[in-house]
């Protein structure tokens, strides 16, 4: 009987909660297929960013700019793209200085529906 209770106090808290129980039984091969290839990706994108800093120094060091390897569509091409300066409008202090002309300018937009998946931290 309390848990009845609980229901009415908070209906849309328990919906989601249903919901989510719901939605991890029926999809489960998906979740779980989805969150392998999540880790999987982090993995690569760590890897990789390792590699191309080596890649980086050895491209420095031997003065190479450019490069391909491989054929059709399977060619990659490697760019050495040097350091430079540049310039970005600071718009959280533009906005703390001059809030009514920020104001002014905001632009909104509708956006399609997505999702994101990450590795590690706590999700539900």
């Amino acid at each position: 009987m309390a848990r009845n209770r609980i229901e009415i106090q908070n209906p849309k808290e328990n919906h989601e909660e249903v919901a989510l129980v719901a939605l991890r039984r029926d999809r489960a091969d998906l979740i779980k297929s989805i969150s392998a290839l999540e880790i999987q990706a982090k993995m690569i994108a760590e890897k990789e960013k390792e590699m191309k800093e080596a890649m980086l120094a050895a491209m420095e060091e031997y003065g190479v700019k450019s490069f391909s390897i491989g054929e059709g569509d399977e060619q990659v091409t490697f760019t050495y793209v040097g350091a430079t300066t540049s310039t970005t409008f600071d718009s959280t202090k533009f906005k703390a200085e001059n809030p009514d002309v920020y104001d002014k300018y905001l632009k909104t937009s509708n956006r399609k529906a997505y999702i994101t998946a990450k590795v590690g931290g706590k999700k539900k």
